[in-house]
């Protein structure tokens, strides 16, 4: 498996830790949550994903997490715009999709930045409805790509109505909600031999079922 860990430079000297893993003209780009060390909770799913489909997984550490280095600035205080920066250096010539792929903020990050980004499709795992600057209802409103949401319902750390109620307003086609088994974020995907993990892989591949 061929793995690359990084640095990308963002404004005012911020340096992001971005870790890519496999090959493909698909990129996933993995956005964390806030428990764990950053771009690591990824790890495990993003090495079973690249092994198993022909992709290329982008990790990146945000701003105030793992290894990112961000000295004070607008930028810093900013995820958005470091979800861009993200997005920006996982497009290549050689890219043709980009798929986010978010846990808990992550997953509030990835709905709520997909479309100024251009993202090809998204992936929600548990994001909060009411993420600061990402909230679930006008993100939702706006999106025209592919979205999968996958949150538990007796989740304490997300919104299970909240989220689903944001769903049904998604305009785009295809869509899919899934009630998640008990976990949160990432967890939902420690199990690479559950039904979920498969459905992620395939949305990030752009098959979609």
């Amino acid at each position: 498996m061929q793995s690359l860990l990084r640095q990308i430079t963002g404004p005012s000297r911020a340096r992001l830790p971005v870790l890519d893993v496999g090959q493909g003209s698909t990129v996933a780009v993995f956005l964390h949550q806030t428990d764990g060390d950053g771009l690591c909770g990824w790890w495990p799913f993003a090495a079973w994903l690249t092994a198993h489909v022909h992709v290329r997984a982008v990790l990146v550490d945000l701003c105030g997490y793992g290894n990112a280095d961000c000295p004070p600035s607008s930028f810093a205080e900013d995820q958005k715009a470091q979800v861009a920066l993200a997005v920006q250096h996982a497009r290549t010539a050689a890219t043709r999709r980009v798929v986010l792929v978010g846990a808990s903020m992550g997953g509030a990050l990835a709905l709520g930045s997909a479309t100024a980004v251009h993202a090809d499709a998204v992936v929600d795992l548990s994001g909060p409805a009411d993420w600061t600057n990402a909230k679930a209802g006008p993100a939702a409103r706006l999106l025209r790509v592919p979205c999968l949401i996958a949150v538990s319902p007796r989740d304490p750390d997300a919104s299970y109505t909240d989220l689903k109620a944001a769903f049904a307003t998604i305009p785009a086609s295809p869509k899919k909600f899934v009630s998640g088994d008990g976990g949160h974020g990432w967890d939902l995907l420690s199990d690479t031999t559950a039904p979920l993990a498969t459905t992620v892989a395939h949305w990030i591949a752009g098959t979609y079922t």
